[in-house]
């Protein structure tokens, strides 16, 4: 009886270094043979194609692959011959292994035993695709050198994945082509990008909306033995010609029917029917509830009992044609109600047609990130256990009968303004007007750097290790597992980490990125790309004008590609884009230095205009250096042409690029405004003059003592008691910092307050303000008909239904009413214009998630009058 020799035991997932790094014993080999005992596998010889291609990718080394019926024959000296055998097919002929035959008990469905001695590899996947995680292992061994391959000489590793349900999407990502103009992948390209998740240990991909067995990606999916999700919304597909079946959908989208319609409902279930008839065996349906989709209206109030009862019917359609085929339904976007309608439905329909909620972005009733979760359930804070991404997982699968399990579908591809993103504005109030309670706000206080926040677009090249891990270790807990969310090829260091968790969550998290490191720049490199992504996930969150982490993220990327050998350099399309960001962020901090210091220059002469008889040559001067702008060091002209090189030969590889690099004309200081300033002043006499520059140089009103609010900014507007700040629509740019963010409120009957104490009750006080709105995308115009607001002193008006300016911001002046500061006390506050933000529940829903504001205030002076 043939045997396979039990070989020396090493702990499963440590992670070997090479010679240099304390690796032991390793072997060298100048080719490659790889055979299978599963030869009546129709899918192993595409394993074996994928291995060829992996080794051959970065090294010069020859691989040969034998079929079915071809003798190994003679093995060359220097030969390593890679056998890849299933448990089924070692069974067949007999063969036995000291180690003991993997299965479904041990390691485990998936898993695989790798065993490596002398010039002989094994690979025993517990069932087909255990043989690809395998050969994933396998990879994640070697040390590619240009004419050669160097594994461990002893090696057993036996191992199989934690969570059942391990995936994500795989695109280019068609915002990131448009932003870069990068070319579009080849086919062959999408399929490396699928097998590298794969590798990582992934078991599903999400293919859209359809199904298609003539579709090559579906084809190349399914070929490899890996399962298909397609999503679909239940309430998608509304006709052009049938306007009375249009859904009322969360931000005004077309295209969705109102399940509450008879007729709508009826169509779209026989759509499903014919469709369903003729669609390709999937594995999972993930049926969506909102983003886009979803119905606001009276009658499908709450949307989840509408939602599911409309996922069970399609489910059985579903189930019809695919028995096996196991249902997802989804909890985005909906709020309390809905969920609880959810819950109520599965607990009095017990019937095995589903297997899990997703829970995706605004699915957690106790998150305050972009999503948009409508209502929360402030009851769980009470004792709120681990807080917001722990507890509401625990509610929802005691809610759930114990038939159902939850799945995940997390965001990581956003890394501002998501899910899980960094927060680029303050918390928002829900429509009860809640925010969570202070001790939950930890995970909101992630800001990114202002500048950089300007420059990147969501999608932007980004890797968060850090924050990521902790999310996972949070919430995954409770669930089977994860189809990611993925827009692109940017975030593909999230992805791939949060592949490996799937199969391995134990792990910790340095040793994930330096098994990443080791895989994709090789071993020599991979100490300094372990720290380098560490430190850019630090750089995101740290202002970047005094960030000395720009520069040692710069110097770490660049010493690693020194040290990445050159066979593996001319493929790397990752280091470049490591660099391309590198290089684009130094660029960012000069500028913004550059910015910054020019602005110091003009105060300084502005101050000496004022104090001196020599305005006019002053404001020369200061005219002088707006026409100069702001000066960067010689090396930013370098930083910007080898990001763009880097960018060509990126995309040349792979096709792929930053998009930050393509959006460096920024004004991150309100020069627009200062430059504004100088133009006034040098056309006016030089009293004017002077006055237009004191009030530039000493904008709070310092000088009279003002009492000066930024109110959008809540760490310098210490006289604000009610109101948030304003996250929608658009504002000038080009203006001072402070004059481009307000605080708002919705549709309470209070608007944006300030409130004072310790005034003197002698004196006559003027408030001046800084007013504007904004503007909308084209598709949000029509929900916001608010213009105007009122502003009272205590209980006087100041103005009445004033027009707020749009877009760019003016200030207004009002003198305070003696009365209303007698007290040495004062509240000034806004109210909203009449009828805003009020009738059916659903057109406030959507007002509210399009930006929608009651009252609006950016800056707020209170200061005496002048005798």
């Amino acid at each position: 009886m043939n045997r396979i020799g039990k070989t020396i035991s090493f702990v499963a997932l440590l992670l070997c270094s090479g010679v240099q790094h304390g690796r032991l014993l390793a072997a060298s080999f100048n080719d490659v043979m790889i055979t299978s005992t599963a030869v009546d596998n129709e899918v192993v010889p595409r394993y074996q194609a994928i291995l060829q291609s992996e080794i051959q990718r970065y090294s010069a080394v020859p691989v040969v692959i034998k079929g079915k019926g071809e003798s190994i024959g003679k093995v060359a000296p220097h030969g390593l011959v890679v056998y890849l055998h299933t448990s089924a097919s070692l069974a067949e002929r007999q063969i036995q292994y000291d180690g003991g035959i993997p299965s479904e008990r041990d390691p485990g469905p998936e898993g695989f035993v790798l065993v490596q001695n002398g010039n002989e590899t094994h690979i025993i996947g517990v069932d087909t695709r255990g043989v690809l995680y395998g050969i994933g292992e396998l990879l994640r061994q070697l040390e590619f050198q240009k004419d050669s391959i160097v594994i461990p000489d002893d090696l057993e590793i036996r191992s199989a994945p934690a969570f059942e349900v391990r995936g994500t999407g795989v695109s280019q990502g068609h915002t990131i082509t448009e932003l870069t103009g990068s070319r579009k992948w080849t086919p062959e390209e999408w399929e490396r990008a699928v097998v590298g998740y794969a590798l990582a240990g992934a078991n599903t991909f999400s293919i859209g909306h359809d199904a298609n067995e003539k579709s090559p990606t579906y084809q190349f999916i399914r070929g490899l033995g890996l399962k298909v999700l397609l999503s679909m919304n239940p309430n998608s597909g509304a006709p052009a010609d049938k306007p009375e079946w249009e859904a009322q959908e969360a931000i005004g989208r077309h295209g969705y029917l109102c399940l509450s319609v008879p007729e709508a409902r009826e169509y779209k279930l026989m759509i499903e029917e014919r469709r369903w008839r003729d669609l390709a065996p999937v594995d999972y349906v993930r049926l969506k509830s909102g983003d886009g989709g979803g119905c606001e209206c009276e009658l499908c109030r709450p949307y989840g009992a509408v939602y599911i009862e409309m996922c069970h019917d399609i489910a059985e359609i579903i189930h019809r044609y695919q028995p096996e085929t196991e249902i997802f339904v989804l909890n985005q976007k909906l709020d309390n109600d809905g969920d609880l309608a959810i819950f109520k439905y599965l607990r009095e329909h017990p019937e095995p047609w589903l297997r899990a909620i997703a829970v995706g972005p605004g699915s957690n009733a106790m998150g305050w990130m972009p999503g948009r979760r409508q209502d929360h359930r402030m009851d769980l804070f009470r004792y709120p256990a681990f807080g917001a991404m722990d507890r509401y997982y625990r509610e929802m699968l005691q809610q759930m009968p114990p038939q159902h399990d939850l799945v995940f579908f997390t965001d990581i591809t956003h890394w501002v303004y998501a899910q899980n993103g960094l927060m680029g504005h303050y918390m928002l109030p829900d429509r009860n007007h809640n925010v969570p309670p202070t001790a939950d706000h930890y995970i909101y206080d992630r800001k990114p750097d202002r500048a950089m926040y300007r420059v990147y677009n969501r999608r932007a090249f980004n890797a968060r290790p850090e924050a990521y891990y902790d999310f996972f270790r949070e919430s995954e807990r409770y669930g089977i597992g994860d189809v990611t969310y993925s827009e692109g090829n940017h975030d593909h260091f999230n992805n791939w980490m949060w592949q490996r968790l799937l199969w391995a969550p134990d792990v910790a998290l340095r040793e994930i990125v330096l098994e990443y490191c080791q895989t994709f720049f090789g071993l020599e490199a991979a100490p300094l790309m372990v720290d380098a992504i560490f430190q850019f996930e630090r750089n995101m969150q740290i202002p970047i004008e005094k960030n000395k982490g720009i520069q040692e993220f710069a110097n770490l990327v660049e010493r690693a590609g020194m040290k990445i050998p050159k066979n593996r350099l001319q493929a790397d399309w990752l280091w470049r884009q490591y660099q391309q960001r590198a290089y684009t962020d130094l660029y960012i901090q000069a500028d913004v230095r550059a910015q910054e210091e020019l602005l110091s220059k003009i105060k300084n002469l502005a101050e000496e205009a004022v104090s001196s008889n020599e305005t006019k040559s002053k404001l020369q001067e200061i005219n002088g250096l707006l026409i100069a702008g702001p000066q960067l060091p010689k090396e930013a002209t370098d930083w910007v042409k080898r990001s763009h090189q880097l960018g060509r030969e990126s995309d040349r590889i792979y096709g792929v690029q930053i998009a930050g690099m393509y959006n460096l004309k920024q004004d991150y200081v309100g020069l627009g405004w200062y430059t504004d300033q100088i133009e006034a002043a040098s056309v006016a006499k030089t009293e004017e003059a002077r006055s237009i520059l004191q009030n530039m140089i000493d904008y709070e009103m310092k000088r009279v003592d003002a009492l000066y609010d930024d109110v959008g900014n809540p760490d310098n507007s210490p006289h604000v008691t009610y109101g948030w700040p304003y996250d929608g629509g658009f504002f000038d740019k080009t203006v001072k910092k402070s004059q481009r963010v307000c605080a708002y409120t919705t549709n309470e009957e209070q608007g944006v307050t300030l409130e004072y104490k310790d005034l003197d009750p002698e004196a006559q006080y003027v408030v001046r303000m800084t007013l504007a709105r904004p503007v909308y995308k084209e598709r949000y115009q029509g929900f916001h008909s608010q213009q105007q607001e009122s502003i009272f002193a205590d209980d006087v008006p100041l103005v009445e239904n004033m027009t707020l300016p749009e877009f760019t911001p003016r200030q207004f002046e009002f003198e305070i009413p003696r009365q209303s500061t007698v007290d040495g006390k004062l509240k000034l506050w806004c109210q909203k214009q009449d009828r805003i933000g009020e009738g059916d529940l659903g057109d406030v829903t959507v007002w509210r998630n399009t930006g929608g504001w009651g009252t609006l205030l950016s800056e707020v002076w209170l200061y005496k009058k002048a005798e």
